[in-house]
């Protein structure tokens, strides 16, 4: 057998053929798999600095949230609040708007660090349909459609945190404002330009889950027509998730 070249494999095996060191050593997978993840934990922790690591750690060991389910019908229209529209572009994220994603977690304060990488985790796990307004080629506003074909993704991912969606259902779920430009109405602007996409698609009715505690996201959705259909729990123990469904 020859020498392995510096990417683990073998230049020519028993048969001929390439032959991984994983193959022949089941240990040094494991070992490489286990060490992508710790570096991967790694490089989360050292974007969120010494007290953002502090504040995840510890509330991974054990937190209760209350959220409300809220829904509302498309066939009522979707009226635009009075106040001015902003002048943004609002189109389907780009694959190649994610290195910029990142480089701007690094400039943002510890929790809102937080906040930006679960929604790049939520893309990464299945979720495709991310809609983002941009001043420039800067994104500043994030949130996701869902529909009954991503129900797979909810089983497999996040059974324990959403339900299912009916054959008419979509979710509206998952919205990050950037801090400079909270107050400008691009929650409103966003959602209703996402619910009239479902409407035009032919969906009858959406849902969102929105925390007790975010009463700025509460109060834009109730003037938008939503309403609580149901209130959940929402448990973390030792870095397990799971909501009172």
């Amino acid at each position: 057998m020859k020498e392995l070249d510096q990417s683990g494999i073998s230049l020519v095996g028993g048969d001929g053929l390439p032959v991984a060191e994983e193959v022949k050593r089941p240990e040094v997978g494991i070992i490489r798999s286990c060490s992508a993840r710790v570096g991967e934990a790694a490089n989360i922790l050292q974007s969120l600095g010494p007290l953002g690591a502090v504040r995840l750690m510890s509330g991974l060991l054990f937190s209760l949230n209350h959220y409300f389910v809220m829904g509302r019908s498309l066939a009522a229209p979707v009226a635009y609040p009075s106040h001015k529209k902003p002048s943004l572009t609002f189109l389907p994220l780009r694959e190649e708007d994610i290195p910029n994603l990142r480089k701007q977690v690094e400039a943002l304060p510890s929790r809102e660090r937080r906040e930006l990488l679960s929604r790049l985790y939520f893309r990464s796990c299945g979720f495709s349909n991310c809609y983002a307004m941009k001043a420039g080629e800067e994104v500043v506003y994030l949130q996701w459609i869902i529909f009954p074909e991503e129900n797979s993704v909810i089983k497999s991912r996040f059974a324990r945190k959403f339900y299912p969606l009916s054959e008419r259902q979509v979710m509206v779920e998952n919205v990050y404002t950037f801090p400079h430009y909270r107050g400008r109405g691009l929650l409103p602007f966003g959602t209703l330009q996402l619910l009239e996409i479902a409407k035009e698609k032919g969906f009858s009715s959406a849902i969102c889950y929105i925390r007790n505690d975010n009463i700025t996201s509460l109060n834009e959705f109730y003037k938008m027509g939503f309403k609580i259909v149901k209130i959940i729990r929402e448990y973390k123990v030792l870095g397990k998730v799971w909501r009172t469904l």
